[in-house]
């Protein structure tokens, strides 16, 4: 299935929220593709809006290791007066 599920996409309608839904081609494509799946663990982000994409960079931005101590500082300025 490696690019079957770009062609489903094209086709795919609009779905919950006006949004194609990667999970609509998925199920669309179960009928003639294996599928597979694992579950993750962690937080979880919806980067489809500005707020959930600011969160997730700013995760990502505290974890990261070389940047995270100075990212953190940074921030936090930001909420003082």
């Amino acid at each position: 299935m490696p690019t079957a599920i770009f062609d489903c996409l094209r086709n795919t309608a609009p779905g919950a929220g006006g949004e194609i839904q990667l999970t609509d081609a998925i199920e669309a494509v179960l009928d003639s593709h294996d599928i597979y799946a694992c579950e993750v663990t962690g937080e979880r982000h919806d980067v489809g809006n500005k707020l959930g994409l600011a969160k997730a960079w700013m995760r990502s931005a505290i974890d990261d290791s070389e940047i995270g101590a100075a990212f953190r500082e940074y921030a936090a300025s930001l909420l003082v007066d």
